[in-house]
């Protein structure tokens, strides 16, 4: 079985084998996965249905900014 990544260049193929879409409506603090796991010289469609995934409550953290020194600090 052939492992996908979700950065493209990773992949051995160079094609995207999965895509996140931000949920709407009362889905619109999560996020959809889909996924193709088929190679395309393996017979893959690249219609990313084989494996749909519902991330519920994905909720990115805010960067917080910081200096060298700051975060040196912090972890001494």
């Amino acid at each position: 079985a052939a492992a996908f990544y979700s950065q493209d260049a990773r992949n051995s193929d160079q094609r995207a084998h999965m895509l996140f879409y931000r949920g709407t409506g009362p889905h619109l603090s999560d996020a959809w996965l889909c996924v193709e796991d088929q190679a395309a010289e393996g017979g893959g469609d690249f219609n990313y249905s084989d494996d749909v995934y519902l991330l519920e409550f994905f909720a990115p953290v805010p960067v917080e900014r910081s200096t060298w020194g700051a975060l040196k600090q912090r972890f001494r």
